[in-house]
C-alpha cells in the first residue's frame, strides 16, 4: 500500500514538473491559455488515475433512470417535426403552384404516411384570378391620400367542375397521388 501511494505521488510530481517546463518554454500568444488547459487536465487525470483505475460499481437500478425512455420520446418528437415541417412545406408549395397556374387557395390540407408520402390532399375555396382591365388608371380618393391607382386589380371567379378535374389531374401527377384521394371545393 505504501510502495503504491509513493509511486502515485512521483507520478503527481512528475506530471506537475513537465507542466511547469512546458509552461515556462512556450512563448506568449494567444494559445498559451489553450495548452495550460491540456497541461491541468494532464494533472488532474495524474491525480485522480488511482480512483479511475479502480474498478468501480455502481448499481444505476436504485436511481430509475430508464435512457431509452427518454431516448424514445425525443426521436418521436424530433420526428413529429420534421413530419410538420414538410407538410407545411408542401401547403406552400401547393399554394404557389396553383397560384402560377393562375388560381387562389385559401386553405390546403395534407395527409402524410410515416414514410412522407402524400396519402391526402383537400384544397379548399379555389378561385381563379383575372385581372380587372376596369380598373386601371382610375383615380382613388381616399381618407388620406388622392392618386392614381396605376396597378390592375384581380378579381375572383369560382372555377368550373372541368378546371376541377384539371386541377386534380396536375396534383396527381405532380405528388404521385391517386385522383380519387384529391379534394378541390
Amino acid at each position: 500500500m505504501i510502495s503504491f501511494i509513493s509511486s502515485w505521488a512521483q507520478q503527481i510530481i512528475f506530471a506537475v514538473i513537465i507542466g511547469v517546463i512546458i509552461q515556462m518554454l512556450i512563448p506568449e500568444g494567444k494559445n498559451k491559455k489553450y495548452i495550460k488547459v491540456v497541461i491541468g487536465i494532464y494533472v488532474l487525470f495524474t491525480v485522480i488515475s488511482p480512483v479511475v483505475g479502480k474498478n468501480i460499481d455502481i448499481d444505476l437500478s436504485k436511481y430509475n433512470i430508464d435512457i431509452n425512455k427518454n431516448t424514445n420520446k425525443v426521436e418521436t418528437n424530433t420526428q413529429e417535426n420534421i413530419n410538420e415541417i414538410y407538410v407545411s412545406n408542401l401547403k406552400q408549395d401547393i399554394t404557389v403552384k396553383l397560384k402560377n397556374r393562375g388560381y387562389e387557395c385559401t386553405l390546403v390540407e395534407l395527409k402524410t404516411n410515416e414514410n412522407y408520402e402524400v396519402e391526402n390532399i383537400k384544397v379548399s375555396n379555389v378561385y381563379k384570378i383575372e385581372e380587372d382591365d376596369d380598373a386601371v388608371n382610375k383615380i382613388v380618393i381616399n381618407e388620406i391620400q388622392i392618386g392614381s391607382d396605376s396597378t390592375k386589380k384581380q378579381k375572383e371567379k369560382d372555377i368550373s367542375n372541368n378546371e376541377k378535374i384539371e386541377l386534380k389531374k396536375y396534383l396527381s401527377e405532380t405528388y404521385d397521388v391517386k385522383e380519387t384521394n384529391i379534394s378541390i371545393n
